[in-house]
Parts: structure tokens; C-alpha cells; sequence
């Protein structure tokens, strides 16, 4: 009829590629000492997101207390936790994925404990409000740094458990501004602290960069690419971690729930900082037409990477918001892969 038509002209050319399909647009999700920041992460029909958040924790065994030794504490305990994993672990839940804790064990022992995700398992699981915020988190002492505490205890954890994340962490220490850079960073990755191989070694490379920069922030948002002999492409996005204690930090310290892409209860520093990232012309222009080369997507990040990682897989795989209010960060997000129909 009349109204049919008229609302079917009204509908733009994204909005209407997407509404009878919620096929999620980022395949797998890979994150380090990623604070929480959104409700509902997970993918349509409440599935699991495939890939593995991590987090570091430190533990003490237990212990034979003498009488006398007023300071004993014979019960095992968690000593120190990454204290970014921690932020907002009483507000939000982390994704609905698999999760790997990588345990330092009276400081001489590495051992991991991992939570396979339950796609049979609805709702929110409790491994998604680890770690606890009842758990030491030392911000001075601190175990959140990629090469000296995440590759080092992944370097240790068997790779049938830990899958590619130690293959990943050079993606989250290599961003800059440029692709060349970025390029010679994942190629000379072997001489950081723990001699690893970039990932370059592995077949990736830059496909496209960008660099947000605003007067008290920088964002770098790179995608890197392999190629496989039948023409396939798979792709990685990697946002930056934070790097400003009036830009990104402060939004995670200043903040109240709201609405992005039509889903409520989430951070709205985080989500500020991504609406902004996806709405320059550099993503627009850039970066989207780079995601719709690939066949497969996977979101990489650190700490706050980590974060905006969730926040986008988020919008990335719900489909079409309900609410028109989340259209316009939908629209300026997601991105159509290639081959077959339209996702």
C-alpha cells in the first residue's frame, strides 16, 4: 500500500540491506585486561561470541601457620588481580564468551584456569563478573602490562587453551598512525622484551589506518589482512589502548549508564569515544571499505582496545536496532561483507 512504499523510500540503503538479517559482522573476539563496559554483549540469540577474554590474577597457596605467627594467613587467596579487568565489574557484565585466567602462583608458577562459553547456558553466566571486585587489584604494582605479564603467562599456557592470543598480542603493542609504521612494527616485533614474532611472520598485514585526534585524545583504529590461496580474506580490526589521563582515562572514571545502537546500559565514555571514532570520515572512508573486502572479522584489543572491541562487536551483531534513536551509530558502524547476500 501507500504507507508501505512511502516508509520503504524513507529507509536508507544500509537500513535496508540489514533488516531481515542479524548474521554477526565480527566473527571472533579477542581481548587483554579489558575492562567491562556494556550489558548484553553477546551475539543474537544470546550466544556465545567465539574468540577468549583474559585477565591476569596473582595467588598465594595455602599455608601451616605457627601459633605465634600473628601475620600468617594459612587460606589460599588471589594476592593481585589486573585492576583494568576489574573497573565496573559490579555494574556491567564482561561478554558472554569463553574466558582465560592466567594465574601467577607464589610468584614463581604459572598456571591458568579457562571457562569455556555454553551456547545451552541462557542469560548472564557468573564467570562473566570476573574477576570480582571483592579481589586486590594493586594500581601501583600492577600486572596489566601486555609484554611483562600477558605474554610471558601465555607464553606458559598450553596453545590448545590459550588459541591465538599469544600470536595477538603484537597486534595491540603495534599501533600508530600509518601503515608503515604499523608494518615495521609487527616485522621487528621479535626484538620487544619476549623475542616473539610479530604477526606478520604468520602471513598478516596492514590492509588500513586510521588516527583519531582530538585536543586531549589520539585513537588509532588499523585493520590487518591474509589472504588464502581461494581468494579468501580474513581480517583483523584493532583498536588502541588508552593513552591520556584526561581523555580515555577519564571516561572511565566519569561515567553513567546510557543507549548506543538501541541497546541501554552502556558505558557512555566508551561509547562517546566510539560514536566519534565511527562517525570521522577517516572510518567512513577508510576503514569500512577495508572490513567489506573481508570474509571474516575478528575484533582485537587491550585494555581499553579491549573495551571498544566489546562495545563495537556489540552493535556489529545485533542487527537493525528496534529503537530508531540507535539507528544513526548502526548505520555509521556496520559495514556489508562480501560475496552472497548482503549481511
Amino acid at each position: 500500500d501507500e504507507r508501505a512504499a512511502e516508509e520503504d523510500r524513507q529507509m536508507t540503503p544500509m537500513t535496508r540491506r540489514r533488516e531481515t538479517s542479524a548474521a554477526p559482522l565480527v566473527d571472533y573476539l579477542y581481548t587483554y585486561g579489558a575492562p567491562s563496559v556494556a550489558a548484553g554483549v553477546a551475539n543474537p540469540g544470546d550466544m556465545c561470541i567465539p574468540g577468549i577474554r583474559t585477565y591476569t590474577e596473582d595467588v598465594a597457596s595455602a599455608r601451616r601457620c605457627r601459633w605465634w605467627q600473628w601475620w600468617c594467613n594459612p587460606n589460599e587467596r588471589i594476592t593481585n588481580t589486573d585492576f583494568a579487568a576489574q573497573w565496573h565489574a559490579d555494574d556491567y557484565p564482561h561478554p558472554k564468551q569463553s574466558v582465560l585466567i592466567l594465574r601467577y602462583r607464589d610468584d614463581s608458577k604459572v598456571e591458568h584456569i579457562y571457562k569455556p562459553c555454553d551456547d545451552s547456558k541462557r542469560g548472564t553466566q557468573s564467570y562473566q563478573y570476573l574477576p570480582s571486585s571483592d579481589e586486590p587489584a594493586n594500581i601501583v604494582w600492577d600486572i596489566h602490562d601486555i609484554e611483562e605479564h600477558y605474554e610471558r603467562r601465555l607464553m606458559k599456557t598450553p596453545s590448545s587453551v590459550r588459541g591465538p592470543l599469544l600470536d595477538y598480542t603484537s597486534v595491540t603493542m603495534c599501533h600508530d598512525d600509518n601503515i608503515q609504521d604499523i608494518s615495521a612494527c609487527l616485522e621487528g616485533y621479535e626484538r620487544g622484551m619476549n623475542g616473539l614474532e610479530g604477526i606478520s611472520e604468520d602471513g598478516w598485514t596492514p590492509l588500513a589506518a586510521m588516527n583519531h585526534v582530538t585536543a586531549s585524545d589520539e585513537d588509532s583504529v588499523f585493520v590487518l589482512k591474509k589472504d588464502d590461496q581461494g581468494g579468501g580474506r580474513r581480517c583483523i580490526i584493532s583498536f588502541k589502548e588508552a593513552d591520556s589521563l584526561f581523555g580515555d582515562l577519564s571516561d572511565y572514571l566519569f561515567y553513567s549508564p546510557s543507549a548506543y545502537c538501541g541497546k541501554d546500559s552502556v558505558h557512555n565514555g566508551v561509547r562517546d569515544e566510539l560514536s566519534q571514532i565511527t562517525h570521522t570520515s577517516q572510518y567512513q572512508d577508510v576503514i569500512k571499505p577495508a572490513l567489506e573486502t573481508c570474509q571474516e572479522v575478528t575484533c582485537v584489543g587491550y585494555s581499553l582496545g579491549g573495551s571498544l572491541c566489546n562495545i563495537f562487536t556489540l552493535c556489529a551483531n545485533q542487527g537493525m536496532p528496534a529503537d530508531p534513536d540507535g539507528l544513526d551509530d548502526w548505520e555509521a558502524l556496520v559495514w556489508q561483507k562480501p560475496g552472497g547476500e548482503p549481511e
